[in-house]
């Protein structure tokens, strides 16, 4: 099983490529992209389209924020924290075109929100 997942990036794009075991508890799970190109590939798949089981701590910077609608957590996941960071508006590019309230992640026991991220709120 997978402890810790951590892409920074061109590496997200790999994203939709991993399996993970729906029962997968994961401590941390943290995306990182300081450029639109480095998640391209990823906006393109479907939404709740992949799957990562259970995750205790995830954390997303810059674009990565984007890829929100294509992840799928496990259905009685609880989240310790939730920490989006996003800190030029352009990051926020694709999230805030997604449904209001389209994005599930089970419970969230903290959740920080800093700078632009705020925009992605009422998608969860």
């Amino acid at each position: 099983s997978v402890r810790k997942l951590e892409l920074r990036d061109y590496a997200v794009n790999a994203l939709p490529k991993l399996v993970l075991h729906k029962e997968n508890l994961m401590e941390e799970f943290s995306l990182s992209a300081t450029k639109e190109e480095h998640v391209s590939e990823i906006i393109h798949a479907d939404n709740n389209s992949i799957c990562f089981g259970k995750v205790k701590r995830l954390v997303l910077r810059g674009y990565s924020i984007n890829v929100l609608p294509k992840l799928v957590l496990h259905k009685e996941n609880v989240m310790e924290e939730f920490r989006l960071d996003v800190w030029d508006k352009e990051y926020v590019s694709e999230i805030i075109h997604a449904d209001n309230n389209s994005i599930w992640f089970g419970k969230v026991k903290k959740l920080e929100l800093y700078g632009y991220a705020v925009n992605a709120l009422p998608k969860l």
